[in-house]
Formats: structure tokens, sequence, C-alpha cells
């Protein structure tokens, strides 16, 4: 099914223009992150944007893939992040004329991330979004902790019993490693696919966003953060 992706990508001819990591990086840079669930990546992503004063991507870009596929945002949320088969799409489109097909969401989601990467200064949670957007114009980090911390932190943030946190952490991290493998084709966990890999085990959501805002800098200086690392590897600035 990834192969779905390919398809969007070369009826938008958007494939080729994504920038290759040898050439120059990006003046608008944006975060995405994938986040395993229980690791703290959501209020990690929102600490970031609000730190940085980029716009905050979950809910909004939800809203996002809606507006561009002019449907409601409850039902693009009800499929969202999802994987499906393609009987279950054919049941769903003939009984239901609100369902959004795999196809459509896809197609939408790849959009809406291009225009949110390409405006920059953004942080983008989850969907994969890490395989849409350019590699080299953004920082692409995975938040996650052993299954160990994010249950316990599922049973006291989430207020639930250890059975139930167990099987809200197995069905969404399911869940989401299936989406990536259907529609991207690609190993969620690899971490070839990014720049940087949090373990958030010791880290607390201040500690964890300042050391994904360092790694952003490191990638992205600003032009004084250029002059001044210049300056200092050769006495002067030319």
């Amino acid at each position: 099914m990834y192969r779905l992706v390919n398809k969007v990508f070369e009826r938008l001819q958007l494939e080729t223009n994504r920038q290759k990591p040898e050439q120059v990086l990006s003046q608008n840079p944006f975060i995405t992150i994938a986040r395993d669930p229980g690791s703290g990546g959501k209020p990690i992503a929102k600490l970031i944007a609000r730190k940085l004063e980029f716009k905050f991507y979950d809910e909004a870009l939800i809203e996002a893939i809606a507006k561009s596929a002019k449907r409601r945002k409850q039902i693009i949320a009800q499929v969202d992040e999802k994987s499906r088969n393609v009987i279950e799409d054919l049941v769903h489109n003939l009984f239901n004329p609100n369902y959004v097909s795999d196809e459509t969401y896809i197609k939408h989601l790849v959009d809406a991330t291009l225009a949110i990467a390409h405006k920059g200064k953004s942080v983008i949670v989850g969907r994969g979004t890490n395989f849409i957007a350019p590699a080299a114009d953004g920082l692409h980090i995975l938040v996650t902790a052993p299954r160990e911390i994010r249950i316990k932190r599922a049973i006291k943030f989430e207020k639930v019993t250890k059975k139930k946190a167990l099987s809200i952490i197995d069905k969404v991290s399911k869940e989401r490693e299936a989406f990536v493998s259907q529609y991207f084709g690609k190993d969620y966990s690899d971490p070839a696919y990014y720049d940087l890999i949090v373990n958030t085990e010791f880290f607390d959501l201040e500690m964890a966003s300042d050391l994904i805002i360092t790694a952003f800098r490191k990638k992205f200086p600003t032009v004084s953060e250029m002059v001044k690392t210049r300056i200092k590897k050769t006495g002067n600035l030319y």
C-alpha cells in the first residue's frame, strides 16, 4: 500500500522537487516529532513550539487535512493514523457517504504536510510526516521510552488500571507502526529515519525540549550563530 504515497507524489510532481540532503539547508526549517505512546512526545512538541514561537501541528494538522479534503474535522480524526485494508475501504465507501478512503486521506496528508513544511517555523506531530517532508529542510525526531515506563505514565496521567494501560499502549503502538508500514513502506522505529532519538526515561519535558532545540540550532543555526562559529574557528569573519 505504500505505493499509494509514491503515486501521490508522482501525480503532484513533488517527489523530484524534494530537497536533497547535500543542498543548502532551509531558511524556514521545521521539526517533525514521531512519538511512542506514553513517551511524552506530544507535550514535548508543544513546549518546543512555544519556546521557538513556531506553530504547533497536531489537531491543526487534522484541520489542515480536513480543509484540503473538504471534509469535517471529526471525519478525518476517525481515520487518522490508522492502517486499513481494501475490503474495509470498499465496504465503507458503499454504505457510508462520509467515509474518507485511504487514498483520499494520504493524498491530503501529503498536500497539507508539504504546505506546512514549505512555510516552515512549525512543529509537526506524527502521521509519518518525517517520511513526507524534505529531510534536509527539517529536524526529524523520535521520542520514546521503555515500555514499562510508558505504561506507568498511562496509569498515572490517564487514570486507568494497569490492564487498560497495557491495552492502550500496545494498541496505539501497533496502529502507528502499521500505518507507517502500510503507507510508507518503512520501519517506524528504524533510527536511520531520524536526526535524533530522545529516550525520556530520565528526561522531563523541559530537559527533552531543550535537548531537541539544541539539536535544531545545530542543524539550522541563525546568522548570528554562524558568525560566532566562524569567528571562533578562524579568528575573523572573512
